[in-house]
């Protein structure tokens, strides 16, 4: 995925190993442009008129 980074679990052993990880993704989130907004899906379902009781 574009904009991911994975690290193995065993390949962090130590406590200031994934504050290095952590801290690097906050400075990127820092630096990144906002996501752009997806456009709502709209639903094409036929409505039924309430008053239509027989």
């Amino acid at each position: 995925m574009k904009g991911f980074v994975y690290v193995k679990e065993e390949d962090i052993k130590t406590k200031k190993e994934i504050e290095y990880w952590i801290q690097l993704s906050l400075d990127y989130n820092k630096k990144s442009p906002p996501a752009k907004k997806k456009a709502k899906k709209t639903s094409l379902k036929k409505t039924i008129p309430k008053n239509n009781k027989k």
